[in-house]
């Protein structure tokens, strides 16, 4: 029980990479090309996934070790390594 307390409790560090930070400033502008706000709400589904991973890393492998977590209505996944 212990454990799962404490488990619940770590908090990860993130590490955005110069990479994924260009992809991200392109995905919002395209998403504010084709919808007023929707790079906005893509923004926030990132911010979202990010605090997702900070509590839990251990999503699905799908690329040669990476971990991705997809977002919530777009298709894009947050690649991540442990």
């Amino acid at each position: 029980m212990f454990k799962e307390k404490l488990r619940k409790n770590m908090v990860f560090k993130i590490v955005i990479t110069q990479k994924a930070l260009l992809d991200s400033v392109e995905g919002i502008e395209w998403y504010d090309k084709q919808a007023k706000g929707l790079g906005k709400r893509f923004y926030q589904a990132i911010q979202k996934s990010y605090k997702t991973i900070r509590k839990n890393p251990y999503f699905q492998i799908r690329y040669q070790g990476v971990r991705c977590l997809p977002l919530e209505k777009f298709p894009y996944m947050i690649p991540n390594n442990i």
